[in-house]
């Protein structure tokens, strides 16, 4: 790729000033239109033909992954139905004190949290 083409388009004017054409789907829409679309199917749990959409079909196969036993098929389900559980994080556990220094999990901190501490963070010469 040449540099001059990677130059930000200049203020006012769109990158693609003709905009998408009438009529074309975005990419939602498009997967929407395919999950809808019907075939004859033969159910993972009843064993019956039947017409299903693409959407049941999906749905019917991770029902049946967790039937037999894949935890993480039966996980996203009940995600989906539930929502995901909320994890508390224990900041007792996250910060600990060795050798009279406070050892600190940074990774455990929210982003706030985080800058606020290097906000307020004195440095020691360590020599």
């Amino acid at each position: 790729m040449r540099k001059q083409n990677l130059k930000p388009f200049e203020k006012g004017k769109s990158g693609n000033p003709s905009g998408r054409k009438p009529g074309a789907l975005s990419l939602k829409t498009y997967i929407k239109k395919w999950l809808v679309a019907e075939e004859k199917f033969q159910n993972p749990i009843t064993e019956e033909i039947e017409t299903l959409s693409q959407y049941d079909i999906i749905v019917l196969m991770q029902i049946a992954k967790a039937r037999k036993g894949d935890t993480k098929a039966f996980e996203v389900l009940i995600d989906r139905i539930e929502g995901k559980a909320k994890q508390a994080i224990d900041l007792e556990q996250e910060i600990s004190v060795n050798d009279n220094r406070t050892v600190v999990n940074y990774s455990a901190l929210s982003e706030n949290t985080l800058r606020e501490i290097l906000t307020h963070t004195h440095y020691e010469d360590e020599n």
